[in-house]
């Protein structure tokens, strides 16, 4: 370990402190009760400079809903913005965006089962009375919520639009996972985004009472944590604006009810279908009391278990490098569910049509733990890497940030979490960055936009300790020796079938039939509990791995013939260029923002548009091959024991014009610099077979297939962006897709390495003279040089195009209530304008997204010039895009009226007011990168690779100064009349004229399920199936007959999705109100009839 591990002092845990709870840190915290019983905390924090992180915290979320209720609390929340006693139809947002405060759509606030938060970051630096402003706004939000129909009716559409987003594959997935883990508990049916029918047509009496009952001084808590000079002085300010504040009920206050873990000694098993469903997921939860760490001995048992994870993880990890892995991915770990209920949680993505064997796979190894314990091979490395992690958080111990330590705060009162101030730093285990490294270059591919074939959320989920500042560094640090091998190993008791064990499987159908039963996923539980009484299960066998990368350490040249040549950029750029010996460049900015922080990339010029094109599919997969193998000479697996307890991750990938490998690491030297990138051609069959998978999975997704079709429509059939295909991937030749790689890396003299960080120039220098300028010069051809780059043909159409995508004619039918649409503007730059031309385009862009935002929601607006060749000499040519989802219903309309913004600006432009916060908002966000690494380094990179580096004969000073300037020249020129004129400039005038409109519609339903839909709502009062409005608009109160207390189910709605264990295929779900039965009960009869035949007839489809 460093220096800074073995100086951390050690806490005195000794006798009855060992059990006492832990400090609520640091000093300098404020922390209370206002006098109406509402808590706070106030604590300071400078980074970043000029910003105060506040959180409005509710310990009220959607369990305490009635029936009547479901996703009233969602709904409170969205009303929060825009419906106070002192604000209404956008105001707050206005004031937000006009002060400089950060805000988006779904960025500000949150609901879940167990609380509803609100956060806002705003300026404390050059404007007085800022703060005083904003905690105006949160006490509106806490007291002062008006539930008038009008503003109900308003924010319905918002919510709609929030619950067709969540009924994709993963989303329905969600659901019924929720619904079997929580079966017995009130949870079970208490989603946050809760129901259609509330969402569509609850009452404004109904949300009133709510907020009235909930929204109580005594269930919140308000935080602010940042950069001001006075904590007492926000104390005063916080006590003014919300200490007096109360309910509007007059009804006595009843604390919000607790519903504790109700365990089940009988497991529960699930296989649930799903036509979008992309790959085999199966998920064995092991639930238990949520744990809570508040006491020293509380935080050794969360080490000792998370020691457990990371051994178990690097093991399963080795499983899956196997030549036959029984899966493609796999992790173990803990997850909390609700304020009340934990689980320890296996999960695996299988291979296609092996879901079982995934499952027993993963059970095995838990038992194996069981038997045979863990080696202490891996137990050194696991408390290797909770060592380092340690460290870290020593290092980093200042360095947290407003809004990270504002959550901690949030957590401790919400859950009574051990807080001492710093936010979590998330760092995946060893083997988990690996398998990143390993398989992630297919998600970050832009023309494929592949997922890899398990979720890298998914995988790291919650198997990462939550380190925090000095305290807890030297609290770990002192107890971390009291981690023995034994408790370890005891973990594994967690993961029993009677312990509250659910096993589910996601799956798809395969040839009109499931790849698993229930059944089946009960008999493997029970196979493997059998092995495992009788002792069938043997030890583990380590594979053996190599201490270090390299066996003998390369000679060092002396430095004088290392470098030979030096160029410094002054300040404030002030970064080191060096050129060594073999011709490779390394450029360097040493920083002091983050103590234990270095990006890292090295580039060189030339990338898969210099591909023949019939080698191109073979060239473009070849880095994901190469890191299924391992590009560093050893296998994914084993270079992970070596690595162990570094803080180093390196990812290689070659796009259109350039090859890069970038790195995130440590600052402190380490003995594993990586010389060379030599491919072992072993285990080729295994890694083909998941990049097919992996492919095949993404065929399947509805949304992949729409984001391929807008690609090739706007690059003109460009076969960069054209949708890979199995047989293509079948014509990949393995070898030869590893012999590209290998020729890619091989010529030092082609790369240009770009250090920012805490860059010791003298670590550095040593480094470099040992291993980058011993790395030998080769007989390849010179570097080529960015004029010579070879462009990609692509060309945006010349006329408009407005296109539905058929999504029947893909893989699978999307089944989705929601729509997805981007509207598309060619883009070009004037060259001898270029750079100021950029800065007005990100102002348009801007200020278009906050004008659509007040009328959509749910809309972003980008640009995009990746396709730009560095030889292109004439005008550079990109796009903008609007992308947004809705109502399949809305979509012409929402379409026509983006487009109508964009001509409106153009004939109209904008206010002042909307001027001035734009510009203001700009500053304050450019002010904040200024201390932040990754925005220097990618200023350097981006000014390497720019063509006014070529123009300026290589001056990096040069550019960044020209680049300032450009932007400072806009900004301060920037009013009404500009910016309007900017618009006329650079998007199409008007904007029909020239245009993609591509949109992504749902599968229509079918026959019989429009009529039962139809008469449902006419009959019952009810919505089913997600369809749209009519053409009317919706009621903002609901008739009196609509009003239900009791549900019933009715088959055929598409509204939520579950899959039944004795069916042939998969139940769709939906609830109408049961009023109104009788009086239809033959027409429902025949309807229901004829939807069961038209599901029967949908599964044979899917």
């Amino acid at each position: 370990m460093g220096r800074v591990y073995d100086q951390l002092e050690a806490v005195d845990v000794s006798g009855d402190k060992f059990h006492e709870p832990l400090p609520l840190g640091p000093d300098g915290l404020r922390y209370g009760n206002l006098p109406n019983g509402m808590k706070y905390y106030v604590r300071q924090c400078a980074k970043p400079k000029g910003r105060c992180a506040l959180a409005l915290a509710v310990r009220v979320g959607s369990v305490v809903e009635e029936e009547d209720e479901r996703g009233v609390a969602h709904i409170v929340e969205h009303l929060a913005f825009n419906a106070t006693e002192s604000y209404s139809n956008h105001d707050i947002v206005r004031l937000l965006e006009r002060i400089g405060a950060e805000f988006g759509a779904c960025q500000n606030a949150y609901t879940s089962a167990d609380e509803t938060v609100y956060t806002l970051t705003v300026p404390t630096g050059d404007k007085e009375g800022l703060l005083d402003e904003t905690l105006g706004v949160m006490a509106e939000m806490a007291f002062k919520i008006r539930c008038d129909p009008g503003d109900l009716a308003k924010e319905r559409g918002a919510v709609l639009e929030e619950w067709r987003m969540s009924r994709d594959a993963g989303g329905r997935l969600q659901e019924a996972h929720w619904q079997l883990i929580f079966q017995g508990s009130k949870y079970a049916d208490r989603l946050p985004i809760g129901t259609e029918a509330v969402i569509r047509r609850g009452s404004a009496a109904t949300v009133r009472a709510f907020y009235e009952r909930w929204y109580r001084p005594e269930n919140m808590a308000l935080v602010a944590v940042g950069d001001f000079a006075e904590p007492d002085v926000v104390v005063d300010l916080i006590r003014r604006h919300l200490g007096s504040g109360a309910s509007r009920s007059s009804e006595t206050p009843i604390p919000p009810p607790r519903f504790e873990y109700v365990p089940h000694a009988e497991p529960r098993f699930k296989v649930l279908i799903d036509r979008e469903t992309q790959h085999p997921v199966v998920y064995v939860s092991y639930k238990h009391p949520r744990i809570r760490i508040s006491t020293p001995g509380d935080f050794l048992e969360h080490l000792t278990l998370s020691i457990f994870e990371v051994a178990i993880n690097n093991r399963l990890y080795k499983i899956s490098r196997q030549r036959q892995p029984p899966f493609a991915s796999a992790s173990v770990s803990e997850e909390p569910l609700c304020a009340t209920t934990g689980s320890c949680v296996l999960s695996a993505t299988a291979m296609d049509g092996e879901a079982l064997t995934a499952l027993e796979s993963l059970l095995t190894e838990v038992a194996r733990v069981r038997l045979h314990g863990i080696g202490p091979a891996e137990f050194a490395r696991a408390i290797s890497e909770m060592t380092s992690e340690i460290e870290n958080t020593a290092l980093e111990a200042d360095q947290g940030y407003c809004t990270e330590i504002r959550d901690e705060y949030v957590r401790h009162f919400l859950y009574n979490e051990f807080v001492t101030g710093m936010g979590a730093k998330i760092r995946p285990p060893r083997q988990l960055c690996l398998l990143k490294a390993a398989i992630g270059t297919l998600a970050m591919d832009e023309r494929y936009g592949l997922d890899p074939v398990y979720t890298w959320q998914d995988v790291v989920r919650n198997g990462c300790t939550m380190l925090c500042q000095e305290y807890e560094s030297r609290l770990g640090k002192t107890l971390i020796p009291l981690v023995t091998r034994e408790a370890v190993e005891q973990c594994a008791k967690k993961y029993r079938p009677c312990d509250s064990c659910v096993v589910k499987a996601s799956v798809r159908v395969v040839d009109h039939s499931r790849s698993c039963t229930e059944d089946q996923l009960r008999k493997v539980l029970e196979r493997v509990a059998a092995d495992e009484a009788s002792g069938a299960i043997g030890p583990w066998e380590e594979p053996p791995a190599p201490e270090s990368l390299m066996t003998e350490l390369p000679t060092p040249l002396p430095l004088e013939s290392a470098v030979v040549q030096e160029r410094h950029f002054p300040a404030p750029l002030d970064v080191t260029e060096l050129t060594l010996c073999n011709g490779m460049r390394v450029a360097f900015k040493s920083t002091t923002f983050m103590r234990d922080e270095i990006h890292l990339t090295g580039f060189a010029v030339g990338g898969l548009s210099e591909t023949p094109l019939e080698l191109f599919y073979t060239s473009s997969l070849s880095g994901t091959l190469a890191g299924h193998l391992g590009v560093f000479g050893f296998r994914p697996d084993v270079l992970g024991d070596i690595l162990a307890g570094r803080r180093v991750e390196l990812e290689t990938t070659e796009g259109e014009y350039d090859e890069y490998d970038s790195t995130a690491c440590g600052s402190a030297p380490s003995s594993t610099s990586v010389a060379n990138s030599s491919v072992p051609c072993l285990e080729v069959e295994t890694a083909v077979k998941l990049v097919r998978q992996a492919i095949e999975a993404q065929l399947r997704n509805p949304l992949h297939s729409y984001h391929q079709r807008v690609r090739y429509i706007n690059y003109g059939g460009c076969y960069y962006f054209k949708q890979l295909t199995l047989e293509e991937v079948d014509k990949v030749d393995p070898a030869l897709a590893l012999a590209h790689h290998n020729l890619s890396w091989r010529n030092p003299a082609e790369f240009t390495l770009v250090l920012t960080g805490n860059v010791d120039r003298g670590q550095l220098e040593q480094l470099l003279c040992r291993y980058l300028a011993t790395l030998p010069k080769t007989a390849l051809p010179p570097p080529k040089l960015p004029k010579d780059v070879k462009p990609l043909p692509y060309r945006f159409p010349e006329t408009p195009v407005v296109e539905d995508v058929k999504l029947h004619s893909f893989v699978v039918a999307m089944v989705s209530p929601v729509a997805q649409s981007q509207i598309t503007f060619p883009v070009s730059l004037s060259r001898p304008r270029a750079r100021e031309e950029v800065v007005w385009l990100a102002l348009a862009c801007r200020a278009l997204e906050t004008r659509l935002i007040q009328r959509m929601r749910f809309v972003s607006v980008s640009s995009f010039f990746g396709c730009v060749a560095p030889s292109l000499d004439g005008d550079p040519e990109g796009d903008v895009a609007i992308m947004f989802s809705c109502d399949p219903a809305n979509k012409d309309r929402l379409v026509g009226m983006a487009l109508e913004e964009v001509a409106a600006i153009q004939a109209s432009g904008m206010t002042t007011e909307e001027v001035e916060t734009l510009i203001n908002l700009e500053r304050l966000q450019y002010e904040e990168s200024l201390a932040e690494n990754s925005y220097w380094h990618e200023v350097i990179v981006s000014g390497f690779q720019s063509k006014s580096y070529q123009l300026l004969g290589g001056d990096l000073g040069a550019v960044y100064g020209k680049n300032t300037e450009a932007r400072e020249k806009v900004w301060g020129s920037c009013t009404p009349e500009t910016l309007q004129e900017a618009f006329r400039r650079l998007f199409p005038s008007p904007p029909t004229g020239r245009y993609t409109a591509i949109s992504m519609l749902p599968r229509p339903p079918g026959l019989w399920h429009r009529i039962g839909a139809y008469l449902a709502s006419k009959w019952l009062g009810a919505s089913c199936g997600g369809f749209p409005p009519p053409a009317g608009g919706m009621p903002q109160e609901p008739p009196p007959s609509a009003a239900a207390a009791t549900t019933m189910p009715l088959l055929g709605s598409s509204a939520a999705t579950s899959a039944g264990g004795d069916g042939d295929g998969s139940s769709i779900l939906s609830y109408i109100p049961a009023a109104g039965i009788t009086a239809a009960a033959a027409a429902a009869a025949a309807v229901g009839a004829g939807l069961l035949l038209w599901s029967r007839s949908g599964q044979r489809r899917g």
